[in-house]
């Protein structure tokens, strides 16, 4: 069989929920744009099956899941009993979905203290390792990919400033619970929020998709070299990117996390023989 590279292997990103949209049924093609903003508009089931059988083909013994990110119409009380049905396979990070769906589905009004009171009912039960996928710190907005009149009803977006206390008030519970933020601001506040918060962990997620990886962490690892507590999710990184890192005496193995975002679907570009983003790289945009 040879020998395994680790003895014990954890993929700190999955999402073991599906959801079945139909749009073949209802006559309609879909754009990425539809297919993103129906999201909160359907009921979510348990896809757990699937995911333990990839666990045991690749040898993966625990993964971490998540309900936030773009799919915010997730069900945090779902992955609980996933959970909970399969002791040692699955821990799980909070994310205010009750709140947000009554949002969505009921024309309810957002508001930052109701994601924030919900992040910190779910982690008071003891039950979650961490906040994310990202921080619930903006209302719900259309898809990326969504333009126009779509994009102006979310209204003008944060300021350095006003995304710099937001992130505080998320990192505030984390710090309080002993929890991880998965999901971490770039540049500068990534830096400042690193340094005031040193004993909270933060994971800067999908590391390595899109032409600009290899800039963008190279720009990470110079945050990381000052603040041990920011860590790199390159599961979906070309092997060529992974020497950025490895290669950084400041940066090196132990900041490097595998999170793959299982169950999403994205494009692989390759590009032999052409240096200038490097050989290959994912990408959610097709």
């Amino acid at each position: 069989m040879g020998r395994y590279a680790g003895r014990f292997v954890v993929d700190t990103h999955a999402h073991v929920q599906r959801a079945s949209l139909k749009f073949k049924e209802r006559g309609i093609k879909p754009t990425v744009a539809q297919m993103y903003s129906e999201v909160p508009q359907i009921t979510w089931w348990d896809n757990s099956a699937r995911c333990l059988y990839d666990m045991e083909r690749y040898g993966v013994h625990v993964c971490i899941i998540m309900c936030g990110g773009l799919s915010q119409g997730m069900d945090s009380d779902l992955d609980i009993q996933i959970a909970e049905k399969y002791p040692g396979k699955f821990a799980v990070l909070a994310y205010p979905t009750t709140f947000l769906n009554k949002v969505y589905k009921e024309g309810g009004k957002w508001s930052l203290e109701g994601t924030l009171k919900e992040t910190e009912d779910r982690l008071k039960t003891g039950k979650y390792k961490g906040i994310g996928q990202g921080v619930p710190i903006t209302q719900p907005r259309p898809s990326m990919w969504q333009k126009g009149e779509d994009r102006k009803k979310a209204g003008p977006p944060l300021s350095a400033a006003e995304t710099l206390d937001r992130y505080r008030m998320v990192m505030d519970l984390a710090e309080k619970y002993g929890v991880v933020i998965a999901g971490a601001p770039r540049g500068e506040l990534l830096s400042q929020l690193a340094a005031e918060y040193p004993t909270v962990p933060m994971v800067a997620q999908l590391q390595g998709r899109g032409p600009e990886a290899r800039r963008q962490i190279e720009d990470l690892c110079g945050v990381i070299a000052s603040n041990k507590n920011v860590y790199l999710e390159m599961g979906q990184a070309a092997a060529e990117l992974y020497e950025v890192p490895l290669s950084d005496p400041n940066v090196g193995p132990t900041q490097i996390l595998f999170g793959c975002d299982w169950g999403a679907s994205h494009h692989v570009y390759s590009q032999p023989g052409r240096g200038v983003y490097g050989q290959s790289y994912t990408s959610t945009v097709n």
